[in-house]
């Protein structure tokens, strides 16, 4: 999935998913370079951002899993979008 995935470290860790959806962020996303890509550790916040197209007439649940034992905390946001 990286290579549709894009991402940034934040430097503020008081906005909301509404905020960088919005644009409020100001964000400049990079693309993950590999599968693997190591970030170093911080204890600032990294958002990732990628879409999904569902081409089915079905409703569809994906989760997002991370490989990384030392991730001490991940919230994940989760965004609705009904078509006609």
């Amino acid at each position: 999935m990286y290579e549709y995935a894009v991402y940034v470290k934040s430097l503020n860790s008081n906005l909301s998913i509404n905020d960088v959806i919005d644009g409020k962020s100001n964000f400049a996303f990079k693309p993950l370079i590999s599968e693997n890509q190591n970030v170093g550790f911080s204890s600032k916040d990294f958002w990732l951002k990628f879409k999904l197209e569902n081409t089915t007439n079905q409703t569809n649940t994906y989760y997002l899993q991370t490989a990384r034992p030392v991730t001490d905390v991940l919230f994940g946001g989760s965004i609705t979008i009904e078509s006609d």
